[in-house]
């Protein structure tokens, strides 16, 4: 015979047990992190590099910021705000740099570096094409 009996009702389950609140997620530490790591990768190629970092200090910023309102993912957020200043600055830095070499240089010095360059391509494909089968 069966035990089931339609007229007692099923056990409700212990409702005296705390439950754990989960803390909602940040997409947006996630996201200045992962843009901040990309714009100190691409670094030489700056008009990638620099669009990441500004995305990566303002999505820092604004993860921060929900961090402190009980979000997770703070401390993603400020690597990720901290490795955007850092990329922001270097970049700013190198075309510094670049723009420093190039006015030191010259016309005449940029000539000579453009024709060092051609002679480097003509002997180049000079030996490329005398080992070419």
């Amino acid at each position: 015979m069966s035990d089931f009996d339609p007229n007692v009702p099923p056990p409700v389950p212990n409702q005296d047990l705390p439950t754990m609140a989960q803390r909602p997620g940040n997409g947006l530490a996630i996201a200045s992190l992962v843009l901040g790591i990309v714009s100190i990768a691409l670094l030489c190629v700056w008009y990638i590099s620099l669009p990441c970092a500004l995305l990566a200090i303002i999505f820092g910023a604004i993860g921060r910021g929900k961090a402190k309102e009980g979000a997770t993912g703070g401390g993603m957020a400020t690597a990720g705000l901290i490795c955007g200043v850092i990329a922001f600055a270097l970049v700013f830095v190198v075309v510094g740099l670049v723009c420093a070499g190039i006015s030191i240089l010259g016309t005449e010095g940029i000539e000579q570096l453009q024709q060092a360059a051609e002679e480097a391509a003509r002997q180049a494909e000079q030996s490329g094409a005398g080992t070419t089968p």
